[in-house]
């Protein structure tokens, strides 16, 4: 669990503003901070795992405080047992694969780097270095990384937003499965909804600095029925024509569920489909 009520002073002189962070993530949530550009996401990411300090305040996660104002605590990032991911992967380019993995695991897990080269499909190219493969592997291999000194939570800074749709979903189904498997607390910076809608089960949406609201998916982003309704992408996981059933996968679990004949001939696995919600039905389109 990490509670925070922060504040920084960004900016100078006359640009410079306040911004002030009243937050509340339970353990195991995946929370996505949203807002637009210039509302402080990024900021409140580094505030939370230590990249930068707070002015004021008080962070803790359960019983141990990572920092407060008056008692002058600040526990360092590589003291808060997480991991983080960049935009811009910030690999080593004179180390392969695997070595960028094994740097990061100080105890030579190689169980666990075996595990986790498998889970992101990178065990084929383990030898390579970043400058010969693509940038969807090159962020598999910045999440395997912060994932190799098993963290209890793990940042991510809009680690999919330069990727074009397909691998976007494709990670975005590596994210739900390391998110089960190692039971992460998962804190992502996003602005595209229909990655929230996919990934998170809680949203911070920030404005000016401040936070504008806090709650589920539903609640924030107001998903609602009829007229109103939302639609999110996913990836066919699986098609049983026997029952004619879609395995899919949204809101960060795998759903299966049936679909009319004529639909279901059209589909095929790994396709990209488009899933419209109304709460209560999902309905499958091509």
């Amino acid at each position: 669990m990490i509670q925070a009520a922060i504040s920084k002073k960004l900016g100078h002189k006359k640009n410079a503003f306040e911004t002030e962070f009243t937050i509340h993530i339970k353990t195991g949530d995946f929370v996505a901070i949203k807002g637009k550009s210039g509302s402080g996401k990024t900021t409140l990411l580094r505030l939370l795992s230590g990249l930068e300090k707070p002015d004021k305040g008080l962070i803790s996660s359960d019983s141990e405080e990572w920092y407060n104002s008056e008692t002058k605590t600040f526990v360092k990032t590589q003291n808060r047992n997480v991991g983080f991911v960049f935009q811009d992967y910030a690999l080593f380019p004179n180390m392969t694969v695997r070595q960028n993995l094994e740097y990061g695991n100080k105890n030579e897990d190689q169980k666990l780097i075996k595990e986790l080269l498998e889970i992101t499909e990178l065990d084929q190219i383990q030898n390579q270095y970043p400058n010969t493969i693509s940038g969807g592997q090159k962020q598999r291999v910045a999440l395997a990384r912060a994932l190799v000194t098993k963290p209890k939570y793990l940042f991510l800074d809009e680690p999919l937003s330069a990727l074009d749709l397909d691998l976007r979903t494709k990670l975005q189904e590596y994210l739900i499965e390391i998110h089960k498997k190692y039971q992460l607390t998962i804190i992502m910076v996003s602005h595209d909804e229909l990655e929230i809608l996919n990934l998170a089960n809680k949203v911070i949406e920030l404005e000016d600095g401040k936070v504008l609201q806090q709650g589920s998916v539903s609640e924030v982003l107001q998903i609602e029925s009829g007229e109103n309704q939302k639609t999110i992408q996913g990836r066919i996981l699986a098609l049983n024509p026997d029952t004619r059933e879609v395995t899919f996968s949204a809101f960060g679990n795998i759903i299966t569920t049936p679909i009319a004949k004529e639909k279901f001939a059209t589909l095929q696995v790994g396709q990209i489909i488009l899933i419209d919600l109304d709460l209560k039905k999902i309905r499958v389109k091509p």
